[in-house]
């Protein structure tokens, strides 16, 4: 059953008139919504309000929409735009602030199909500010004062049969409750904007989806994570330049301080630091543990204020009591090549008991080794990292730096039940678009349930 919803819409002048003084815009309710005072509430599945205008229906194109919202009980939902009547066609927003839901890379903020977050800045039980404009071909969405989907639409959008209508248009607007929780909303603040004129200019600015593997995976609702990203290079003590480059390529990122003896964070007290100065930006954040003795370096309190920890192989004591790094190639003694591989395989067997989320960097070799990795790396030395892997509980990272591990290991862990992870291991910010491990996605027909779930802070 439908009803009018009177709740005060604040309009500007340019958005008021286009509707006569008997005609302006009102919410029309569906299922269990209440009022109360200027707040409404959408209480349980299926509840939801519509932008109406009688006889003369919204059409809105360019605009401008704030409105305070908060979710209650895991409430979960979506502002829908561009939309009409059966909420088909247009663009949806997700209202989604769940730690524990179990589609956790589509929160508050989404651009849903398209641009989805895996971390929302708000949090189930408190108010929050979110608005979305579109102008011309550009869909912006803020939550709080924070930017956190900025997406330009190209004249041919790589979409799905089932999402051929999430195209920008223009139409009215709709509030949905998807789940059992509450959403609550107030202070809806609308204005039209002029027509661009500079679309086509805009669209230059676009990516060609048609070539672009990563809405291929936005659209199948896939998580696209990059879930070790380092600001080193260009990037060093740059957020604002990460974010931008996160937002333009659709790939949420995570980011990895390197934390142990010889790099940079080296204490409990300078991880509470670099927590305090991110924790509030859209980025998820890992540590990298480096070395063996990570363990107590840090205690497991301050560890734990990460998102997740991965650690890697690749830096151990050797046989003569040398700290080796395997990627300096100075430090790597290698005079016996099967007595070295054997220590790298003691090494990692090791490192995959360790308290930490994910093995990152498997199966590297350095690079006096690499030309006979194949060899070296034998169906009893690959069977004993894997069991080990199973054994200790880890994730395990595909890695786009060193396209590692290979297909063959990929899928042996997979059978065992092994989740995985994507990692960039960057240097600067040329980086890529996780080519490698949207390959192993298709070769190894890996699917969401096999991705690893980091366990989000949000302060």
């Amino acid at each position: 059953m439908k009803k009018i919803v009177s709740v005060l819409l604040f309009l500007t002048a340019a958005a008021a008139c286009s509707f006569g003084k008997s005609e302006a815009p009102k919410w029309e309710s569906r299922g269990d919504v209440r009022v109360s005072g200027d707040t409404i509430t959408l209480s349980g599945e299926g509840s939801g309000i519509v932008l109406s205008g009688g006889e003369s229906a919204p059409d809105y194109k360019n605009f401008e929409l704030s409105v305070k919202a908060k979710t209650a009980s895991g409430g979960k939902g979506f502002l829908a735009f561009h939309t009409d009547d059966s909420l088909v066609k247009g663009y949806k927003i997700a209202i989604n602030n769940d730690l524990e839901h179990p589609i956790w890379w589509r929160m508050t903020g989404s651009i849903m199909t398209v641009r989805n977050l895996a971390k929302s800045l708000a949090q189930d039980g408190e108010w929050f500010d979110l608005k979305v404009t579109v102008d011309g071909a550009n869909v912006k969405v803020w939550v709080g004062d924070t930017l956190v989907a900025d997406y330009i639409e190209p004249e041919k959008p790589f979409r799905l049969p089932v999402e051929k209508d999430t195209v920008l248009s223009s139409g009215t607007f709709a509030f949905a409750n998807v789940s059992d929780g509450l959403i609550q909303l107030k202070d809806f603040q609308l204005k039209k904007l002029p027509e661009n004129a500079n679309v086509a200019k805009q669209r230059e600015n676009a990516i060609d989806e048609q070539k672009d593997d990563v809405i291929k995976l936005h659209q199948a609702d896939f998580p696209v994570l990059d879930y070790h990203v380092h600001l080193k290079g260009d990037l060093a003590n740059n957020d604002k330049a990460a974010l931008e480059q996160s937002r333009r390529y659709g790939i949420n990122y995570a980011l990895a301080p390197n934390c142990g003896k010889d790099f940079p964070i080296k204490n409990d007290a300078q991880v509470m630091e670099y927590l305090k100065t991110h924790r509030s930006l859209p980025f998820i954040l890992a540590m990298q543990a480096e070395g063996r003795e990570w363990v107590t370096t840090f205690s497991p309190e301050v560890r734990a204020e990460f998102d997740y920890v991965f650690t890697d192989g690749m830096t151990f004591t050797d046989d003569n009591g040398k700290r080796v790094h395997l990627w300096i190639k100075e430090e790597v003694d290698v005079k016996d090549e099967e007595a070295y591989m054997d220590k790298i395989v003691d090494v990692i067997c090791g490192v995959v008991k360790e308290p930490a989320d994910v093995y990152a960097n498997a199966l590297y070799l350095p690079d006096v080794m690499q030309p006979n990795a194949k060899k070296l790396w034998t169906k009893e030395r690959r069977e004993k990292v894997l069991n080990a892997l199973v054994e200790g509980g880890m994730a395990l990272e595909i890695g786009n730096l060193y396209n590692t591990p290979d297909k063959e290991f990929i899928l042996a862990a997979k059978e065992r039940g092994v989740k995985f992870t994507f990692g960039s291991n960057n240097g600067n910010s040329n980086f890529g678009k996780l080519e490698y491990p949207i390959k192993m996605i298709k070769e190894c027909r890996l699917t969401p349930a096999d991705m690893y779930k980091p366990k989000i802070k949000l302060n």
